[in-house]
């Protein structure tokens, strides 16, 4: 989920984008919803990868993830 975690407000069509770790080649882009919430499919079950995160006014963010243990193959970071 993209949000404001200060004001626990979603940046809605805040910029989403998925790189591989090994050598920042862009996997895929999204926009958030109007939860702040995003989806990619079809990902590697092992994968290192890094988001990226961008909104209007905010410093641009990245975190470091791995596609391990996903739940019925969803990936669910807010856990």
């Amino acid at each position: 989920m993209l949000k404001d975690t200060n004001i626990q407000l979603p940046l809605y069509k805040g910029s989403v984008v998925l790189l591989q770790a090994r050598d920042s080649f862009i996997v895929a882009d999204t926009r958030a919803d109007k939860e702040g919430r995003f989806v990619f499919n079809h990902l590697a079950d092992t994968a290192s990868y890094i988001l990226f995160f961008s909104y209007p006014g905010y410093a641009a963010y990245s975190h470091k993830i791995t596609t391990e243990k996903p739940v019925n193959g969803v990936l669910d970071m807010e856990r």
